[in-house]
């Protein structure tokens, strides 16, 4: 199952938080036992599986548009850097690695009982079509639908009903947390990367640079809560009030959280952890592809 209105312009505050609410979707449900073919199994069933493919992406997604935003603010990255940049965190986010980390983290922390409670639950009638909604809601060509309800909601309010049980469910799925550790951890991987390019150079622009990153990242997590909703919304809205009431239900149950903490920490752990062992690269003679000394 799955402001930095006053620093960036609107368009790309939008832009940032519709990244990260695709970057992480709504978590999917994923269950494991301990034989290793019934894991394998499980992530095909509850979409884990086509989602891990996109992980990679996504993320460097997030990568560029914040390198964009040092552009706007006049923290000009050189090309090379930008592209030494953008090879380091491709090769530490590989849909190869996020596959076998994940699998491994899900078999080792699921309890049998909580194995069989998912496993019942992504069988149900409800389960799949719960299941079918979220990975039609994270497709690549829905992004576009998305972005359009998102204009359409500024126009027109959800229900209190609506918007309750929506926020009911991000409650206990904390995907706006999941969202903003990981643009915390993506900042941090680029500042280290860029402290050498700064070091040298004018101190009062490194103090600039360190401000406007922490700046960013604090009010980042606004700004995905918001957006949580909205993917929330988006998401669910073939859903009838009673399904969504009874999905809430089923994710406030002791088994609901248990599977959704679990898969939450295996997807994000295994991502923060390769994000953190990026180091900046030593070398100043590296150019990007088209670009001469």
């Amino acid at each position: 199952m799955r402001t930095i209105k006053q620093l960036l312009p609107t368009s790309l505050c939008v832009q940032l938080a519709i990244s990260g609410i695709l970057l992480l979707g709504v978590p999917t449900l994923a269950v494991a036992v301990s034989d290793e073919q019934a894991v394998v199994d499980l992530m095909e069933l509850s979409g884990l599986t086509e989602q891990i493919p996109r992980l990679p992406n996504e993320y460097m997604t997030l990568v560029d548009q914040l390198l964009v935003g040092l552009e706007r603010q006049r923290h000009a990255v050189s090309k090379a850097l930008r592209h030494q940049i953008h090879q380091s965190f491709a090769e530490a986010l590989t849909p190869e690695h996020f596959e076998s980390e994940i699998r491994s983290r899900l078999r080792e922390s699921l309890s049998h009982d909580t194995s069989l409670a998912a496993i019942s639950w992504l069988r149900s009638d409800l389960g799949k079509k719960i299941t079918t909604a979220e990975e039609n809601a994270s497709s690549a060509e829905k992004s576009v639908q998305f972005a359009t309800f998102f204009l359409q909601l500024q126009l027109e309010r959800p229900a209190p009903e609506r918007l309750q049980l929506v926020r009911r469910i991000e409650e206990i799925t904390q995907g706006s947390e999941m969202a903003t550790e990981a643009w915390e951890a993506i900042v941090a991987a680029v500042a280290r990367a860029l402290e050498g390019e700064y070091r040298t150079k004018n101190l009062q622009n490194k103090k600039n640079l360190e401000e406007y990153l922490a700046s960013m990242r604090g009010n980042m997590k606004g700004m995905f809560e918001q957006g949580r909703i909205f993917q929330g919304l988006f998401t669910y809205r073939t859903l009838t009030d009673e399904e969504l009431k009874a999905y809430a239900e089923f994710l406030e149950t002791p088994p609901g959280r248990d599977v959704t903490q679990i898969i939450n920490r295996a997807v994000q752990g295994t991502a923060i952890d390769a994000i953190h062992s990026i180091k900046p690269s030593r070398s100043r003679s590296l150019q990007a592809p088209g670009e001469t000394a």
